[in-house]
This record gives C-alpha cells, sequence and structure tokens, in this order.
C-alpha cells in the first residue's frame, strides 16, 4: 500500500499519509478500473458505473479509449475484467448473480444481449425473436434472463418484455391484446418484472424524461401470467426489481412537487407500499434482496443514493459515504450481504451515449460498517530522519 497527500496519519510525532473511513454505518470504495479513458466518439466522456453486484462481485461498464465495454470487478479496481466480447463495439453489464453476468453489445450484426461466465472469452450471445432486430439483458438469475427484443425505427422503437430459460431462444412474454410495448427489468427464482406501455421510450436514459405511460408489471415464465401491478392514484408505474416474493420501483404522478414515488410491492397492485421518505423528490428503487432496498432521491439539485428496509422512515442516505469529492450518487444494486453498489458523478448529466455514463463518473461500492483498519507490519519513509508533524511520503506493509 502507497501513502499519497490526500490521507493523514499521525505515528510517534510524525504525519504520514493513510486511508480514512467514510461514515459510520456504511464506507465506500471506489473500484473504477483503471483503463477507464476518455473516448470523444462516445460523448468526450471518461469514468464509470456499476449497475448490479452478488456475493463479492460487480459489473457495470466503463469508458475507455476504444468504446464503452461491460465490465467486471471482484471489490476494488485492481481486479477488473474488461468483458468486451471480440468483434463488439461495445457493451455494458446490466446485472449479475453468482455464476454469471448479462448485459448487451453492439456489433455489425445489430444489439445483441449478452451472458458472460468471468470473461470476454466465455459469453453466450442472447437472440431476438423472429420479427425483431435487436435483443438486451437487462437481469440474471441461476441460469435465466429477462430483458426486452426491440426494432429501431427513426428514433423510436418497438419492444418485447423476453424470458431466456437456459436457453439463447427466448421467450415472448409481451401480452395479447395489451399496451404495445413491453421489458423485463428484473429476475428473481420463478418471477420477472417489468413494464408496459403506450410510448417507446429510448433505453437507459438516453433522454432523461419521465415515463408517463406506464404499468408496472410481473410475470411468472409466460404472456399468459403477466399480472398488472398499477396502484390506483397513480398516472404511471415501473417494477424495475424482485426479490421472487416483492417487486420494486417506482410510481408517477403528474401533480405534486415529486412526480416519481418509490414503490413496493408485494405481488399484486392494492399491495403497493410508497417508500418516498420526507426531504426527497423524485425516488425510486433500483434493486432489492430480501430485506432492503436501494435507489436514488433528489434533494434540490442534487441526486441522492438512497437505501430502506421496507418503510420510508427507514431511509439512509448513502450520499454522506461517497468519496471525498463527489456530490451526485446513486445506487443500482444490492447483493445478499448488503453490499450497494452504484456511481457518484458531479456536473451535468449527459444525452445519448453520454448518459450510460456521467463524464467523470466514479463507479461505487457501498459496503457495510465501518472500514476496517490497517495492521501495518513495517513502514518506511522516504526521508529518514524528519521532526515531529512534517508530512513525508512512505510505504506501509
Amino acid at each position: 500500500m502507497k501513502f499519497d497527500k490526500r490521507h493523514a496519519l499521525l505515528l510517534s510525532g510524525v504525519v504520514i499519509l493513510a486511508t480514512s473511513a467514510y461514515g459510520q454505518q456504511y464506507h465506500s470504495s471506489d473500484v473504477t478500473p483503471p483503463s477507464a479513458a476518455s473516448n470523444p466518439g462516445y460523448g468526450v466522456l471518461t469514468g464509470a458505473r456499476l449497475m448490479g453486484a452478488s456475493r463479492g462481485k460487480q459489473v457495470g461498464g466503463a469508458a475507455t479509449a476504444t468504446g464503452i465495454h461491460a465490465h467486471l470487478t471482484h471489490g476494488n479496481a485492481l481486479t477488473a475484467t474488461d468483458l468486451n466480447p471480440t468483434g463488439y463495439n461495445y457493451s455494458f453489464a446490466t446485472s449479475s448473480d453468482d455464476f454469471s453476468e448479462c448485459g448487451y453489445g453492439g456489433s455489425v450484426v445489430g444489439i445483441r444481449g449478452l451472458v458472460w461466465s468471468g470473461s470476454a472469452m466465455g459469453f453466450v450471445a442472447l437472440q431476438p425473436p423472429s420479427g425483431f432486430a435487436d435483443s438486451f439483458c437487462t437481469g440474471v438469475d441461476n441460469g435465466r434472463q429477462v430483458g426486452f427484443s426491440e426494432n429501431l425505427i427513426y428514433s423510436f422503437s418497438n419492444s418485447h418484455a423476453l424470458y431466456w430459460n437456459n436457453s439463447p431462444t427466448p421467450v415472448d412474454l409481451h401480452p395479447a391484446g395489451g399496451l404495445p410495448y413491453s421489458r423485463a427489468m428484473g429476475i428473481k427464482g420463478e418471477e420477472q418484472v417489468g413494464y408496459m406501455s403506450s410510448i417507446a421510450y429510448p433505453y437507459f436514459d438516453a433522454v432523461q424524461a419521465y415515463h408517463t405511460a406506464s404499468h408496472a408489471y410481473r410475470w411468472t415464465g409466460t404472456a399468459s401470467s403477466a399480472v398488472d401491478l398499477h396502484p390506483a392514484l397513480f398516472d404511471a408505474s415501473e417494477a424495475i426489481a424482485t426479490n421472487g416474493t416483492q417487486q420494486a420501483g417506482w410510481g408517477y404522478t403528474v401533480l405534486g412537487t415529486s412526480h416519481l414515488h418509490a414503490l413496493l410491492w408485494s405481488g399484486t397492485a392494492s399491495s403497493a407500499v410508497d417508500l418516498s421518505p420526507v426531504g426527497f423528490t423524485d425516488t425510486q428503487i433500483n434493486a432489492l434482496n430480501a430485506t432492503q432496498q436501494v435507489g436514488e432521491g433528489w434533494s434540490g439539485t442534487v441526486r441522492h443514493a438512497l437505501l430502506w428496509s421496507g418503510t420510508a422512515d427507514s431511509v439512509i442516505d448513502l450520499n454522506q459515504y461517497l468519496p471525498a469529492g463527489y456530490t451526485n450518487g446513486v445506487a443500482t444494486g444490492i447483493d445478499a450481504d448488503g453490499n450497494v453498489v452504484g456511481y457518484a458523478y458531479n456536473g451535468v448529466w449527459g444525452q445519448g451515449y453520454a448518459a450510460w455514463i456521467p463524464s467523470g463518473a466514479i463507479a461505487v461500492v457501498f459496503a457495510p460498517n465501518q472500514a476496517g483498519s490497517y495492521a501495518l507490519q513495517s513502514i518506511s519513509m522516504a526521508a529518514p530522519n524528519v521532526r515531529p508533524g512534517t508530512v513525508v511520503q512512505g510505504t506501509a506493509t
């Protein structure tokens, strides 16, 4: 471990450099891959963004010199693995379980949902159903994936929710006779969740705007199993994640100062619980485990990463644990052990490709409890004889 001038520890009258913990309940780690670099072709951005987690690993994407690439990490930046397959111009990882990772990538044949097994070499392309050009994978659990297919028509798309059950050939979850567009966003066990809509939305925040014509849905493997979760008193809703028994996402209202409300369901529209906490607007849940939910909300012009334990008043503002120098935080995933993943950034959110990763964003892991203290075995300093209080550089092992 090398010290730098950002951290200091007083030892035997000499100020040397060390790592400090952030906060009392959680501590954060910057796991941005070292290869993250600016890419003018993708919006002059640099940085990384995490999207999902399972025990011991995290997935997302990072801007590189050759494009946006899906990445896998195991708790620190030095473990980063570039998942971008040969022949793909770009890729992004959206979800992970204990065995595999999923996302999507673009090549000369179009966009394909991708499933990896820990490396760029070991991947499977998930095919869209007949009549569709592209596919996206948004969730994975125990060898099964969910996502959607779409056809791009100018700037609009036609999309169907998809379920891959241990096969690269999908089951089309789109119910006959319903709203014209659907997407599956999360999976756990036998349950899939997502939404249907009368409007074709751009994917992945390519344009920052409210989804005003959606209904949250859940499925159990077939189109005919679709259940409309849209709650009364909301104008739109979407389910983004499931833990197998509960569904999480948001509800939208036209009126009021807060248009988005974080929602937690237990299988029916009438079971929806509003988790919007006092002091935050436009809240939503992006992921959950058996007992906790994570997402985001706004306080004024600042975006906050949030964590709940089933009620609005249980909220924890994770922005207080952000690495120094960052203002905005978003929580996108949580594993079974309560480790939260997401990203932090400053400045203005981009558009188009730059919306995938805000310029200068860092990939962040929020781990429960304080950072562990270091047990120092030896210290070597650049200057061996210094006066008490002098700042010096050194190496600790």
